[in-house]
């Protein structure tokens, strides 16, 4: 039913329904409890990204604390300065030169050890704290492009993933500019790696962002090509240089 547009005299809508779905008595004991576990289900079906609903069971409560756990960890983490970036090299595979890095981020958890971003980077997404930690990426690899300068590498790009929140957020350029001019960073050496699911769920918002960076300097790539969209011919209508 909701596949079908709703007229009005200001034109179509599309509304995309999310359903959470707790029975009585199964599932509560009173409307309050039912209410609550119907609001998890909802919660469930909105941030598992392949169903528009689903039904309430304990399990859900369980995630719940699980991501409140984690947000606040993370929280204490951006307090405490507890993460780093590890840099993977790129080099070229035709004179085998060094031709630059992309910088990986790690979380050294307390009591666990080093945290790899997959565990870690969809709590932040689903919060604001993917913005903090997103800002400090980029002012941590910068630093590192001025120390690869200062060291005498002149031919080199460091590659800083963005996140499609950060993205989203507008405030990209003004604070990689920013932070390229405190430290005193050509925007030549730095390269905005966006994936392409950003691109496509963000189509309409992502070309003056785009257009931003490209006036700022940097260079632009895509990552992870062909994971959501694989038409090899949508690479022609992309603005990108990898």
């Amino acid at each position: 039913l909701f596949k079908r547009p709703f007229v009005t005299h200001h034109g179509k809508f599309y509304l995309n329904p999310y359903i959470g779905i707790s029975i009585y008595p199964s599932d509560a004991a009173d409307e309050f409890e039912l209410l609550s576990h119907a609001h998890a289900a909802l919660t469930h079906a909105k941030s598992s990204g392949t169903i528009n609903w689903a039904f309430y069971d304990e399990a859900l409560n369980v995630k719940a604390n699980t991501r409140m756990q984690m947000q606040a960890d993370l929280r204490e983490a951006i307090k405490n300065s507890q993460f780093e970036l590890f840099y993977q090299p790129k080099i070229s595979t035709i004179d085998e030169k060094f031709v630059g890095v992309e910088a990986l981020i790690r979380w050294y958890k307390p009591g666990v050890g080093f945290m790899a971003p997959d565990l870690f980077i969809k709590h932040a997404e689903a919060s604001d704290l993917i913005i903090p930690i997103g800002n400090w990426v980029i002012r941590e690899a910068c630093q590192q492009a001025k120390s690869l300068l200062d060291l005498g590498y002149d031919d080199f790009t460091v590659g800083i993933n963005i996140s499609a929140k950060q993205f989203a957020s507008g405030d990209l350029c003004d604070t990689l500019k920013m932070t390229l001019q405190l430290l005193r960073v050509p925007a030549q050496y730095i390269d905005i790696e966006v994936t392409e699911t950003v691109y496509m769920d963000m189509a309409d918002g992502v070309t003056e962002q785009i257009d931003k960076l490209r006036a700022l300097g940097v260079s632009l790539s895509i990552d992870d090509f062909g994971t959501g969209y694989s038409s090899l011919s949508y690479l022609q209508s992309l603005t990108f240089d990898t």
